[in-house]
């Protein structure tokens, strides 16, 4: 099902990951597979070791040094994406060379950002699009799942955000004032070394939904 979702990770002070997605954003789905990978400490280790060399893309990179077969023929930077011109950039693919960085603008449906970034730790650098601000759109942006390993929390946010938000929010320097909605709200933070059970976590986050 076609659920938009974002999902961050933080990691010394940094935001490494903001993956944009429309599969299955529900905890049932996108919540639990994310809690998998957290419980997994040899992953979790292992993506903080390769954290380092993962970035956004900006004006420094250029497609013919990038390794763009994750990419199905063009890229067009989105809306939320980190779009340096604009109005949309457009990248040619090009031959594949496991010497250069990993450019990864889209997932699949079966595909998490966290276990894909794992399969290329051989690369010298990982490359994604920076879906950040796609937080501020609480009206299409219905889940939020946030690993900061700078204060050891998984945090669910929740979208159709009407009110209720503090500066003190992590996404509410987003809020956009001419907008009725304001950015993903925290539903609920588990810390990393206290993650609740699969059946745990579906019934805190349906119990606090309901409640608000």
């Amino acid at each position: 099902m076609g659920t938009r979702s974002l999902t961050v990770v933080i990691h010394k002070g940094e935001i490494k990951v903001a993956r944009y997605g429309q599969w299955d954003g529900y905890p049932e789905s996108l919540g639990i597979s994310t809690l998998s990978f957290l419980r997994n400490s040899a992953k979790v280790e292992l993506l903080k070791q390769m954290l380092p060399k993962v970035c956004f893309f900006s004006t420094s990179h250029s497609p013919e040094n990038m390794d763009m077969s994750r990419n199905p023929g063009i890229y067009f930077a989105d809306e939320w994406g980190n779009d340096p011109q604009g109005n949309g950039t457009t990248f040619r693919h090009t031959a594949p060379n496991t010497n250069d960085s990993i450019f990864i603008s889209g997932l699949r449906e079966d595909e998490h950002i966290l276990e894909l970034i794992l399969g290329y730790k051989d690369r010298v650098g990982i490359i994604l699009t920076d879906s950040y601000g796609f937080a501020a759109e609480s009206l299409w942006c219905p889940w939020a799942y946030v690993t900061d390993f700078d204060r050891n929390t998984f945090e669910v946010y929740c979208g159709f955000t009407g009110g209720g938000i503090a500066p003190a929010d992590r996404f509410y320097h987003l809020y956009k004032e001419v907008s009725d909605y304001y950015p993903v709200k925290l539903l609920v933070s588990f810390p990393l070394d206290q993650l609740p059970s699969d059946d745990e976590f579906i019934v805190t986050c349906r119990k606090l939904l309901k409640e608000r």
